[in-house]
């Protein structure tokens, strides 16, 4: 398994070089999953679109909601995996999917379809559950009521434990499969209430990321997974935090290679939020030159080309030390607001490659995405 970070998530020369990457461990190393921090549920459409041709490009990932994945370097590619499977049989082609919890609208829209065929007694009480959940989703990713959430999470506990029961009563006929979906989707809405792991512990959202990773890679038999997400999710947090990489690593050991990729300074696709606290239209947002002594400022120091390093290869005691001390990184957010801290510490011996570029510049959003901005929607 690959992880592909990024410090941004509006940096053109990131999604082109993932682009790349994504490309060679496609057709060289076998590599058919291409995992995204995107809603597990709602990615579905592109999965079916680039499996399938179902629908088209432009529907698909307008419906998953994501706006920072509507540009035209990631446009490009999933027309090529689109391209590139109608070469394959259909047990042999890439998928892409969906890992995060907190945006699920397809997902209980096709719960609330199964109860109402199956069971119409509970759908009242489920639909007023899905209202808060929808009510929240629409607040994401800042001003979201965790207290409401929490309020919510009995019902849905004791709704997944319905569908479990059901899998299990149901176990010899077609709807097995069907369940299993459902399944799925009620335990992403667990989570992101405040539900634990099945050792009680608690589950945050790149935590539950990382568990989507697992089943993906216990679930389907040669699975190659690329797990696309922000450094701080493909890294393994040597701090104690959880994370993609961390939950990941725990299974299959150094068969995990996590990349963090990394610029000096230019510009990067932001959506910044109002003054309500919701996310506004799309800005290109100026980033300023890495303090001095930063991870960035270091590497572009070392050459004037733009490089990659393998930070797996042989050490001194002094450069492992190094390694495991936090430094300060680029840290710019997706809802990213001028004048905030654009780095955080971090710590570069949570990943085995890096990816650096000097010079950055904005992804170039699609019409559509500027539009869905514009207007509110998406993430």
């Amino acid at each position: 398994m690959v992880g592909l970070g990024e410090s941004t998530h509006g940096t053109r020369e990131f999604f082109q070089f993932k682009e790349r990457l994504v490309r060679f461990l496609v057709t060289e190393l076998g590599f058919n999953v291409v995992a995204i921090e995107a809603g597990l549920a709602d990615m579905e459409p592109l999965n079916e679109y680039i499996v399938e041709g179902t629908g088209t490009l432009s529907a698909a990932l307008a419906t998953q909601g994501y706006i920072a994945y509507n540009n035209e370097d990631f446009v490009r590619l999933m027309a090529w995996l689109r391209a590139h499977n109608r070469r394959l049989p259909v047990e042999r082609r890439v998928q892409v999917v969906g890992l995060d919890i907190m945006t699920n609208t397809r997902g209980r829209a096709r719960v609330l379809d199964y109860l109402r065929a199956h069971d119409p007694r509970r759908v009242q009480e489920v639909e007023s559950v899905f209202r808060t959940l929808a009510e929240e989703q629409a607040k994401t990713p800042l001003s979201f009521s965790r207290e409401r959430l929490n309020s919510v999470l009995p019902q849905l506990n004791a709704l997944h434990e319905f569908l479990k029961a059901e899998r299990t009563r149901l176990a010899s006929t077609n709807n097995v499969a069907q369940l299993e979906t459902l399944i799925r989707y009620t335990k992403q809405m667990v989570w992101w209430s405040g539900g634990t792991a099945d050792d009680g512990t608690p589950v945050g959202r790149s935590r539950a990321m990382g568990f989507n990773v697992l089943e993906i890679l216990s679930h389907r038999p040669g699975a190659k997974v690329i797990a696309w997400a922000f450094n701080s999710h493909v890294a393994r947090r040597s701090s104690g935090a959880t994370s993609i990489g961390t939950e990941v690593s725990k299974v299959v050991g150094d068969r995990y290679y996590g990349m963090a990729f990394e610029f000096g300074q230019g510009v990067a696709q932001v959506r910044p939020p109002d003054t309500q606290g919701q996310l506004g239209p799309l800005q290109q947002m100026q980033v300023p030159a890495a303090p001095f002594g930063s991870l960035p400022w270091l590497l572009s120091e070392v050459t004037a080309e733009d490089f990659f390093v393998d930070l797996r290869s042989g050490h001194t005691t002094d450069v492992k030390r190094w390694l495991e001390q936090p430094i300060p990184a680029h840290w710019v957010a997706w809802n990213q607001q001028p004048g905030k801290p654009t780095v955080a510490n971090d710590t570069v011996g949570d990943y085995d490659g890096l990816f650096f570029v000097h010079r950055a510049s904005a992804a170039r959003p699609t019409k559509a995405a500027k539009q869905q901005a514009a207007s509110g929607g998406g993430i």
